[in-house]
């Protein structure tokens, strides 16, 4: 964590699973929209170097030219320039994907750009991983006039003094481990209280993986949880119910009175009965979907 002003920067981990996630309901907008118009097919664009590799990967998985927009927007000895690697089609609706949108700089000299070529799309949906919704609201009423329509779609909403650490900025697993979210003691704001549960997610995620990694010796990553089938005691379900029930009662008794096991806090115990609701469902819907 660090200071800036007064102000404590967080750090939040964006997964690859996330951007997976984002980008498969993002292929399936576009699909989507092409398909339901025989006569267009939409343009997409991708800023050098923040959206680059998410916009290579839709490419790809739509068989689609990517646009690369490039801007130098850190320099603020001259104004930045905005430039395309390919010639952008007008009239053309164009599908843009973006990492982050904060200051809305790079989004704010696109649109800018844009509107001054002389034939250009005048339907743009921008889809961002992240979205700062008063920032988002800004370029909206900007810009609207400007097109028939102009949306902006983003999956995280922006969380004010936090930074997001997106999968292609990290070199290695040691950054990793360095930039996660930092927790504070007593939760004031909405904001504060959205950072303190993603750091107990990130620290169950942790746990439940590594305890995995040793307790579980088969092939399958339940395994485990299925042995008291085979040795016909009872079921996988009411077996993780069984050390739930043992977790929620210390969380009970722990209300009233201090920890003797120093090694175990009630958060820990906590903690642990997140991975076991989380266990729970796995089992359940491994079994469902047999």
């Amino acid at each position: 964590m660090i200071k800036v002003k007064d102000a404590e920067i967080k750090y939040i981990n964006i997964t690859d699973e996330d951007v997976n996630r984002f980008l498969i309901k993002v292929k399936n907008k576009i699909e989507s929209f092409d398909n339901s118009d025989c006569l267009c097919n939409s343009q997409l664009l991708a800023f050098y170097r923040g959206s680059l590799s998410m916009g290579v990967k839709l490419s790809n998985a739509l068989n689609k030219n990517l646009i690369i927009g490039f801007f130098q927007t850190r320099d603020k000895k001259e104004e930045p320039k905005c430039t395309y690697s390919h010639k952008i089609k007008p009239s053309t609706p164009m599908f843009v994907v973006e990492d982050i949108i904060d200051s809305g700089r790079t989004i704010d000299l696109f649109l800018e750009s844009i509107i001054n070529i002389s034939r250009y799309p005048r339907t743009i949906r921008i889809y961002s991983l992240v979205g700062n919704e008063e920032t988002i609201e800004i370029l909206r009423k900007k810009y609207s006039k400007y097109f028939d329509s102009l949306e902006f779609i983003y999956e995280t909403k922006y969380v004010k003094n936090v930074w997001y650490i997106f999968p292609w900025e990290l070199i290695n697993e040691n950054e990793q481990e360095k930039r996660t979210v930092t927790p504070v003691d007593k939760v004031t704001t909405h904001e504060e209280l959205l950072a303190n549960i993603m750091a107990t997610y990130g620290k169950c995620i942790k746990t439940i993986a590594d305890k995995n990694h040793d307790y579980n010796a088969g092939e399958h990553p339940l395994d485990n949880f299925f042995n008291v089938e085979k040795l016909n005691i009872t079921s996988a379900e009411k077996g993780i119910l069984v050390r739930l029930s043992d977790k929620l009662s210390r969380i009970t008794s722990l209300l009233e009175k201090q920890a003797k096991v120093k090694d175990e806090s009630i958060y820990d115990t906590i903690d642990d009965a997140i991975n076991y609701f989380a266990l729970l469902k796995e089992v359940i819907k491994y079994k469902r979907n047999k």
